[in-house]
């Protein structure tokens, strides 16, 4: 008669094991897929912070617009105006020009020139990978550009993509 014998098999660890590296593979695979999803979601949530940013930028630097026709030079691709900062000495010629990067993203350069000083500062302002451009507005049209004796009703930044386009209009107050 034999005496009962402890422990597991050969044959039982291995089907453990198996079972064990076919759990882990299923766990590993869900986590590196929540950990991509969730680096998708944090980019898409600083492109979003991003533009939020410029527009906000955007209104407030239209906001301080001096209303002087000679001052506005208007294209798709740039915008050139003049702008009095609350508290500023002497006023800005501001200038936003859309440029491609070596990528192909759009990329809406600043320029700040101080008219009577002379001081300049350019930087990239917004980086995005939509097509984007600036538009006017003559009553009821939007036009790419502008060079109509008086100043357009508003100025937006439009945005395009191969899906949707985006219009972010802001009204000139007379």
């Amino acid at each position: 008669m034999r005496a009962p014998r402890s422990g597991f098999t050969l044959l039982e660890v291995v089907i453990a094991l198996g079972l064990t590296s076919i759990v882990f593979a299923i766990a590993s695979q869900t986590l590196f897929s929540c950990t991509r999803i969730a680096s998708s979601v944090a980019a898409a949530a600083s492109e979003a912070e991003s533009r939020l940013r410029f527009f906000a930028s955007f209104r407030e630097t239209v906001g301080l617009m001096l209303r002087e026709k000679d001052d506005v030079e208007a294209s798709a691709d740039t915008l050139r105006i003049v702008i009095r900062r609350p508290g500023s000495p002497e006023p800005v010629r501001l200038t936003l020009g859309v440029r491609a990067d070596e990528s192909g993203a759009s990329v809406v350069w600043q320029k700040e020139e101080a008219l009577f000083s002379g001081h300049t500062v350019a930087f990239p302002a917004w980086r995005t990978d939509e097509e984007v451009s600036f538009a006017y507005l003559d009553g009821e049209e939007w036009t790419d550009a502008w060079d109509k004796e008086d100043l357009p009703d508003a100025i937006a930044v439009k945005m395009r993509t191969e899906l949707s386009s985006f219009l972010f209009p802001v009204r000139i107050r007379p």
